[in-house]
């Protein structure tokens, strides 16, 4: 008796369509690593995205995905353009990741001036206004906090920005990214000098901290 035919995915945007573009840096072989960037920005963006961490693609194998409605990638469907349940999908079926691997990606603002409104920029502004929102996402802290591979949560310590973006932004994302930690099981790592985007602002302290965990992690 043959076994039964896999559930399909769950696309509650509908389907999805083509495929999303991914930015690849570093030799075949290497152990992989999957960065996957936040609103208003896509993989490679030197602004936002992790154009900073290319150094450490001498050791590793970076994979820059681009989010669904963001950089090269096609928008999620009508509802969303950007939908984390699309994204959930996408980073499962990239070719160069196990299951164990793309568990383990690092899913990357103020005090900065913004970038020049290009059309991509002016994209990635666009979708970040109308894609599903973050705060509907079940996340399984247990399944995490289980979980055998090391995890670590960066921030800034955010004493260089102005006061009001400090004390409306900086201290509940350092609030945020403590408890986290703490709540997967995992270390907090703050980077002096940074705020929201330290792997922009303080690309080698961070990208040591990536290494020494890829390291571990191996």
């Amino acid at each position: 008796m043959s076994p039964p035919a896999p559930t399909p995915l769950f696309r509650a945007n509908g389907p999805l369509p083509g495929s999303v573009h991914v930015t690849t840096l570093g030799p075949h072989g290497a152990p992989p690593v999957l960065f996957v960037h936040g609103s208003t920005s896509w993989g490679d963006d030197p602004h936002y995205g992790f154009a900073a961490q290319a150094p450490l693609a001498g050791r590793f194998r970076l994979l820059l995905m681009d989010r669904r409605g963001y950089g090269g990638s096609p928008d999620a469907g009508e509802s969303f353009p950007g939908d984390y349940l699309a994204d959930d999908d996408d980073i499962a079926e990239l070719p160069e990741l196990t299951p164990e691997q793309w568990l383990q990606a690092s899913v990357g603002s103020t005090g900065s001036p913004p970038p020049e409104a290009s059309e991509p920029r002016l994209r990635a502004a666009g979708t970040a206004l109308r894609e599903r929102v973050c705060w509907e996402a079940a996340i399984p802290l247990p399944a995490l906090r289980a979980a055998a591979f090391p995890k670590l949560v960066i921030s800034g310590t955010w004493e260089s920005a102005p006061e009001q973006d400090r004390e409306r932004g900086g201290v509940p994302f350092m609030a945020c990214a403590r408890i986290t930690a703490e709540r997967v099981g995992g270390r907090h790592a703050s980077v002096p000098g940074a705020g929201h985007w330290p792997h922009v602002e303080a690309p080698e302290t961070l990208n040591g901290l990536l290494a020494e965990l890829w390291h571990q992690a191996a």
